[in-house]
């Protein structure tokens, strides 16, 4: 009984001295996508091959990506991207289908092209921000997009092609995604920022940036424990309505 009791402690050691080592192995090389258990344990559930899901980017925007983490779940297949000339424009991959199983990766949804555009209408608000708040002195300027599927199951839209040269008035009219903008500003010191205040400067940046939907945008500032809160709602290309809220 001793001896089974060894041999089978040796065995286990063994394996967990095996896993290691593997483990160990991937992460001395180049592979920022996991260690070679990761991957072994990846494909064994179905999945495409880190393989599979660069070629189909390349093939699909015709630039070459790094794939920086691959997970999978019960009710998920996800994964976080950059192309290789713009380590800074990080993205979501997504292959599920409503059952929670893998797909083709032709059927892989990403948000490659929402960074695209954060990145746009960043380019295009950043003079207007420093201007406004030049007294201030703009801290960190952030721009989040998020995309949805209209009706469906999915975090991601299904089929979404956007280029900076389309121009925003092209995002907001897909009838298939919904799109949801963040403005997030920190100033380094105060600013006398009311509610007339933050709609005057709402009214501004919609209107001078040409942004064509619905979003908000938050100001924080180092010297204060406040945060200005403002929503507009677009209607038809218009400047709807402008909500605003001082949070303590």
């Amino acid at each position: 009984m001793k001896k089974c009791m060894l041999a089978f402690r040796t065995i286990i050691v063994g394996l967990l001295c095996a896993v290691t080592l593997l483990g160990l192995s991937a992460c001395a090389g180049d592979d920022p996508a996991g260690t070679a258990l990761d991957r072994m344990l990846w494909e064994m559930r179905g999945f495409p091959t880190q393989e599979e899901i660069l070629n189909h980017l390349q093939e699909k925007y015709d630039e070459e990506f790094v794939l920086l983490d691959l997970s999978s779940g019960n009710r998920f297949f996800q994964g976080v991207a950059y192309p290789k000339n713009n380590p800074d424009l990080v993205f979501s991959l997504e292959m599920k289908d409503e059952d929670g199983n893998s797909m083709p990766v032709q059927y892989m949804r990403d948000d490659y092209q929402a960074r695209l555009a954060e990145q746009y209408i960043l380019q295009h608000i950043r003079p207007l921000v420093e201007r406004e708040f030049a007294a201030s002195k703009v801290d960190s300027l952030r721009v989040e997009i998020g995309l949805f599927d209209r009706g469906g199951d999915f975090s991601l839209p299904k089929s979404f092609e956007w280029t900076p040269a389309d121009g925003l008035e092209a995002l907001a009219q897909r009838d298939d995604t919904s799109v949801q903008l963040m403005i997030r500003v920190s100033l380094e010191a105060g600013a006398d920022l009311g509610y007339q205040e933050m709609t005057n400067f709402v009214d501004m940046l919609v209107s001078s940036a040409e942004i064509p939907f619905s979003g908000s945008v938050s100001i924080t500032q180092a010297d204060l424990e406040t945060q200005k809160l403002a929503e507009w709602t677009m209607t038809d290309g218009e400047l709807d309505d402008i909500k605003v809220e001082i949070l303590d």
